[in-house]
């Protein structure tokens, strides 16, 4: 199945971003990640995950090799594995059910990988076989699923933010000259060069340094932070033209969307849901990276770094 660019942003909204909030609310599993420096990394896998279990299966599934060895690493509870991972895999079916209208081929192609995922988990000793993994009947499963829902009564405006949340007056200074140092740097570049990468990740980077002080934009900082990281070991002579401008499109988009989420959100204070561009964000984060794997044709071992 093909996804456009507003299924992508539906399924963040709809199944990556209420998962991770789950995940940074609940205690337990926010240790896990929190305890071992894999934080900024999380969300940015769970996007991937999300988009390559609906057209990418095979990328899909070495992701998942590697996740299985790092739970290992980490110890995690059988128990807590399955709930987690239980977690996202249903509500990630309910999502393509709704959304995406799969044939049967499609369905039967999903129900080969749960076999596939659950022999990988047994290859790493992380359950035993025949063990019923995945508790798509689970009623704690479901409460919780419930509760990810994003709903509009739930939605926080600019204005009511403004009036619970003390930002430094340094801090907000920095975000309204940040929009106007993402508005220069697009205007001065055409195409993707290390100068531009160099300008658009040192904001980022101060971005997702104010955001972390935050309470609403915590996971959003964590994206940014890793996506900064991503960008100052990006190698341009990897990308063939094609990719180039892809990336460029892409970069672009997103700091375009940048620039209207804060004035929208910390100078106008004019935004309806002051969390409407998290979606945008994370879903050309997740894309930008996965281009990036399929554009390279070695072995790459930076899946090692995401976490389910």
């Amino acid at each position: 199945m093909k996804l456009t660019q507003k299924n992508i942003t539906n399924l963040i909204d709809e199944v990556v971003i209420p998962f991770e909030r789950y995940v940074l609310n609940d205690a337990t599993l926010y240790a896990y990640i929190k305890d071992n420096n894999l934080i900024n990394k999380h969300n940015i896998g769970v996007a991937k995950l999300a988009i390559m279990l609906t057209n990418d299966l095979v990328g899909a599934n070495k992701l998942l090799k590697n996740i299985s060895k790092i739970y290992k690493e980490l110890n995690i509870s059988e128990d807590d594995m399955k709930k987690h991972m239980s977690m996202f895999f249903k509500l990630h079916k309910e999502w393509v059910e709704n959304h995406l209208n799969p044939d049967a081929f499609h369905n039967e192609l999903v129900d080969r990988f749960d076999e596939i995922f659950i022999t990988q988990l047994e290859k790493a000793k992380l359950l035993e076989d025949d063990d019923d993994f995945l508790m798509f009947e689970s009623e704690e499963i479901d409460e919780a699923i419930e509760g990810m829902h994003y709903e509009d009564h739930r939605k926080i405006t600019a204005v009511e933010y403004a009036s619970y949340e003390e930002i430094l007056d340094d801090d907000l200074s920095s975000i309204i000259e940040l929009k106007d140092e993402l508005e220069h740097t697009l205007i001065m570049h055409e195409k993707i060069d290390g100068e531009f990468l160099v300008s658009f990740g040192r904001e980022l980077h101060k971005l997702s340094g104010v955001l972390f002080s935050t309470s609403e934009f915590k996971d959003v900082g964590y994206a940014l932070e890793n996506f900064t990281s991503e960008l100052e070991n990006l190698d341009l002579n990897s990308l063939d033209t094609l990719s180039e401008e892809l990336a460029f499109a892409l970069l672009s988009q997103m700091n375009e969307d940048l620039q209207k989420w804060i004035d929208s959100v910390f100078i106008k204070q004019d935004a309806v849901d002051i969390h409407y561009g998290d979606a945008s964000f994370l879903a050309n984060i997740a894309q930008f990276s996965i281009m990036l794997e399929h554009n390279s044709s070695s072995n790459d071992k930076s899946d090692d770094d995401f976490l389910f």
